[in-house]
C-alpha cells in the first residue's frame, strides 16, 4: 500500500524512514525502504536530492545514539542534563533518544535508577540489575494504568485486558505486514 493522494512534509517522509530503519535495526537500503516503507525511495530522492542524503539525515540520530550509549556504559547512573551538555543537545532531544535506546534495545539493555532527585541511565550488567529494572517497569506499568482506568472510569484490570486485546491486533497486523511481500 502506498501513499498517494495526500501530499506529505519531508518531516512525515524521514519518519517512516526511521520507522524502517528501527525495524531492520540498520539503515535501509533504497530496496529494504520500498519493500517496508509507506513512501516510494523515489520520493524521499527526489524530495532532498539523493537516497545519500536520506541516509545522512536518518544515520545522524543513530550515531547520536551510540555517542548517548557509550556515556551511560562510560559513567554509570548518569542524568539527562550530563548527557545533554556532553552531546550538546537539549535535554527533550536527550529523553527521545534515550527512549529508543531503552525501547530497541541495543547492545546491552539500559536501566534507570534514581539519582539524587533525577533518574540516571546505567548498563544492566547482573541478575540483581534486570530483576530491579523489571520490578520498577511493573510498578510503572500498574501505576500507569491505574491512573488511564480513573480517566475512562473503569477498573484497572479492564484497561490491562482491553491493552492486551490491541497488542494481540497489533501483533497480528504486523505478522501479516511482514509476509505482504514475501
Amino acid at each position: 500500500m502506498r501513499a498517494t493522494e495526500k501530499k506529505y512534509t519531508t518531516k512525515e517522509l524521514i519518519r517512516d524512514v526511521k520507522r524502517v530503519r528501527d525495524l531492520l535495526g540498520h539503515v535501509p537500503s533504497q530496496r529494504e525502504y520500498d519493500r517496508l516503507g509507506y513512501f516510494s525511495s523515489r520520493l524521499l530522492k527526489y524530495r532532498l536530492g539523493s537516497w545519500k542524503k536520506v541516509k545522512q539525515i536518518v544515520s545522524y540520530e543513530e550515531e547520536i545514539a551510540d555517542k548517548i550509549y557509550e556515556i551511560i556504559e562510560e559513567e554509570g547512573p548518569v542524568t539527562v542534563p550530563v548527557i545533554a551538555k556532553r552531546v550538546k543537545m537539549s535535554e527533550v532531544e536527550v529523553r527521545q533518544i534515550v527512549a529508543k535506546i531503552l525501547i530497541l534495545r541495543r547492545k546491552k539493555p539500559i536501566g534507570s535508577k534514581l539519582k539524587g532527585k533525577r533518574r540516571g541511565y546505567y548498563i544492566l550488567k547482573t541478575k540483581g540489575d534486570f530483576e530491579n529494572e523489571i520490578r520498577t517497569l511493573e510498578s510503572r506499568i500498574k501505576h500507569i494504568a491505574r491512573r488511564v482506568a480513573v480517566l475512562k472510569q473503569i477498573e484497572p484490570y479492564e484497561y490491562l485486558d482491553q491493552l492486551a486485546f490491541e497488542w494481540k491486533w497489533y501483533g497480528d497486523k504486523e505478522e501479516e505486514n511482514n509476509y505482504e511481500g514475501d
